[in-house]
């Protein structure tokens, strides 16, 4: 289970990345209801070498060759599956030498099993870190909502 506990921290860590990029560009880290609203628009670039494609309830972003998809649960919690976690840690094979689908979502069973992620509220389909687990473990604190205001 470790290496899908590393696996979510290096993907939340680059979500947050990308929504600090938001945050400077357009000076609102809520880029759904910002999109939605007109703020942002549906795709562009927020800087050179860092393109996005807003989707749904979720974005693609590109930084510079580094590309995530994440979704937004109602709860404003970044949420993250089996396919999104595989398809970034596909782009990082030394990273990640032993990635497959099968393994993620394996590993990802087990980590819900676990109690360290849980289900977001309102999609059966995405995931969340369960910070309160994350905490009382002591393990690092893992980034876990867009602060979606």
């Amino acid at each position: 289970m470790t290496a899908v506990r590393k696996l979510i921290g290096d993907y939340m860590e680059a979500v947050e990345e990308a929504l600090a990029l938001f945050n400077n560009r357009f000076g609102r880290r809520d880029i759904i209801k910002s999109w939605r609203e007109g703020v942002i628009p549906e795709s562009g670039q927020i800087r050179q070498g860092v393109a996005y494609q807003m989707h749904g309830i979720g974005c693609w972003v590109d930084i510079s060759g580094e590309e995530m998809d994440f979704d937004f649960a109602y709860s404003n919690d970044i949420g993250f599956d089996a396919w999104r976690l595989w398809s970034y840690a596909k782009q990082f094979p030394e990273r990640y030498p032993d990635n497959d689908k099968a393994a993620v979502e394996h590993e990802l069973e087990e980590a819900v099993g676990a109690g360290l992620v849980e289900p977001c509220g309102g999609h059966s389909n995405l995931l969340r870190i369960d910070i309160a687990q994350e905490q009382q473990k002591h393990l690092r604190p893992l980034p876990h909502t867009a602060l979606l205001a």
